[in-house]
């Protein structure tokens, strides 16, 4: 065995695992390749069909009768606590701080109460919030006077 004999058992190995190698590459990047456009084809249409469903659930929802109703009892309570405030600022500048200024505050809180009757934290005052207010008015009340 010669060195050339041997120098050619390498060349002759090195070219065909070469090759080899580029084969395999070239066959896995096509794989992959074709499976991300699969993978990326799958996600936008997911993506698409959920927004669609997105837009006909909002569609169905604006333009239901309970939407419509949800929206006329808000405008109407929004009348109902605009009027009743324009009357606790009336009060107050023909008046000032009166004796009678706690009805208003309550008249307030009432308007809020029944406008806000799915939030139940706000719906019920606690006995301590109204005594807390009454007595923070009744102070105010009395600091003003002195």
């Amino acid at each position: 065995m010669n060195w050339h004999t041997v120098v050619e058992a390498i060349g002759i190995f090195g070219v065909g695992s070469g090759l080899l190698t580029w084969l395999i590459r070239s066959v896995a990047k096509q794989a992959l390749d074709r499976d991300l456009e699969a993978f990326k084809h799958g996600l936008r249409k997911t993506h698409e069909i959920e927004m669609e469903e997105a837009k006909n659930r909002f569609t169905v929802g604006a333009t239901s009768h309970m939407a419509n109703v949800a929206f006329d009892k808000h405008v109407q309570f929004c009348e109902k606590y605009t009027a009743e405030v324009k009357r606790a600022v009336a009060f107050l500048f023909s008046r000032g701080a009166d004796a009678n200024v706690l009805q208003h505050a309550n008249a307030l809180m009432d308007a809020e109460r029944k406008g806000f009757a799915l939030s139940e934290s706000r719906m019920h005052p606690t006995a301590k919030e109204r005594v807390r207010r009454s007595v923070r008015a009744e102070t105010s009340f009395a600091e003003t006077r002195n």
